[in-house]
């Protein structure tokens, strides 16, 4: 579609019934370049006419009487004045200072700026501070953090890094560092992170940043004073695994682990493994619970590394397949996480079957149906309002009413799948069933429905991953 005029309207109009108007055609518009410019007023066959010889081309323009071709000339002088000018100064600027103005008018997102911890409010909206990852941890102690709730700060790799290597970005995303540079072509822990974490947002590439991030009070070492995070107590359930093999199945069936880890803020920060199933790649069978206390769920991401735990030597190396994903986007219940290769791209049939439970750890023993909602609160779109039920013994008092409410679903599901159209959040505390919180629930007949729920899920994994 072409945006065009038609009768004094302007409007949007199919290319097959647009004419472009050029330059040479009588009713188009033409741009005169005013710098160095000769304004004189002429007498030829059409009165009031005026003549502005441009570096290049002369151009003859006539007024419709005398007072206005006068009201023109004078003001052609003075922009073809102030033009004059500017034009000389940026030709003494770019000698002085050896810049090409034409390559410098493509840069136009962000412009260099220096490193002063006391700024607030001088520098401009597109100044960015660039620093190499050495520089980095020197300058949280002059106050990086509070500048970066101001102004963009970059951080990239040393020079030293000659093989292309990276190093962990999460120190640099603590301290609110907006843009982390890392060599994409690289395929190493910092980049499966890095590719990790923004998955979050739709994978867009653009996250907002918690609020305690943006409170000038902030202080990295003083985290116990941090206001704003929601601490959970994460309970992963690392159940079983499909069609789990090396990249170089000559070298026989592998015996696959699973590595959990926990990467975040401060203390948060923590690894956990399975046992070694032998020789049983196909549908390894581990049912092993793993519990991490995690402060600050905002900035955390949970990183599960499947690898044999038979290898020995060779280039390959024991790697099965890794998954990362934003704390702060899991959500309960079972869910089939597929697994990525090295440059994480996915695998063809490789997952692991999981369950997990968040549990609030400022409010006992109660269980966070929906942690997305809850977790990005004032950073999404959709109503961020929690709804926190409890329940004891057969009795559910509700703090804030609500119309509709959402629990675990059942269904094989990604671990990070869309999010249901309630925007609710639910905590409850009913440990005896994950979908009923009916008051008068039977305890055993919920356990029972809820083994024989598992047994099916269960099967019908391995059932997929023997096909």
């Amino acid at each position: 579609m072409w945006r065009g005029i038609y009768e004094n309207r302007c409007g949007l109009f199919p290319p097959e019934i647009v004419k472009e108007i050029g330059s040479n055609d009588k009713d188009g518009y033409v741009v005169i370049k005013l710098a160095y410019a000769a304004i004189q007023q002429i007498k030829l066959a059409k009165p009031h006419s005026i003549k502005i010889s441009a570096p290049g081309r002369d151009w003859i323009i006539a007024a419709d009487d005398e007072n206005e071709a006068k009201k023109w000339f004078v003001e052609l002088v003075k922009q073809t004045y102030s033009a004059t000018i500017k034009e000389k100064n940026e030709r003494k600027v770019q000698k002085i200072l050896h810049i090409n103005r034409e390559i410098s008018k493509l840069v136009i997102y962000c412009q260099v700026s220096h490193f002063f911890p006391n700024i607030t409010t001088e520098a401009k909206f597109q100044e960015m501070y660039s620093m190499s990852e050495s520089k980095h941890e020197k300058l949280i102690e002059r106050g990086l953090a509070h500048y970066n709730t101001e102004h963009l700060s970059r951080v990239y790799p040393a020079g030293m890094r000659f093989d292309s290597s990276n190093f962990l970005p999460i120190p640099m995303w603590n301290t609110g560092c907006h843009m982390v540079a890392l060599n994409y072509q690289t395929p190493d822990l910092p980049m499966r992170l890095n590719q990790g974490k923004f998955l979050a947002n739709g994978g867009c590439g653009y996250i907002l940043k918690p609020k305690y991030l943006m409170d000038p009070n902030f202080d990295i070492g003083k985290l116990e004073n941090v206001v704003g995070n929601f601490p959970i107590n994460l309970k992963i359930e690392i159940i079983a695994g499909r069609h789990l093999y090396r990249c170089d199945q000559s070298k026989g069936i592998c015996s696959p682990l699973v590595k959990i880890e926990i990467h975040g803020l401060g203390k948060d920060n923590e690894t956990a493994r399975t046992i070694s199933i032998n020789a049983n790649a196909l549908n390894p069978l581990w049912q092993q619970t793993f519990e991490f206390k995690i402060n600050f769920p905002e900035m955390a991401l949970l990183r599960l590394h499947v690898e044999d735990g038979d290898y020995v030597g060779g280039k390959m190396g024991p790697f099965i397949g890794q998954a990362v994903f934003p704390v702060d986007c899991l959500r309960g219940g079972y869910r089939s996480m597929p697994l990525l290769n090295e440059s994480s791209e996915p695998q063809e049939l490789s997952a692991l079957l999981v369950h997990i439970e968040i549990e609030a750890l400022k409010h006992q023993n109660a269980k966070v149906l929906s942690p997305h909602r809850r977790l990005q609160a004032g950073r999404t779109v959709k109503d961020p309002r929690g709804i926190i039920e409890r329940g004891r013994s057969g009795s559910n008092t509700s703090i804030q009413n609500v119309s509709q409410e959402y629990s675990y679903s059942t269904r094989l599901q990604s671990p990070t799948s869309a999010i249901p159209p309630s925007p609710r959040l639910s905590i409850q505390s009913d440990i005896g069933s994950v979908n009923s919180t009916s008051s008068n629930s039977n305890p055993e007949k919920n356990e029972m429905s809820l083994l024989k729920k598992n047994r099916k899920i269960l099967s019908s994994f391995l059932k997929m991953s023997s096909t």
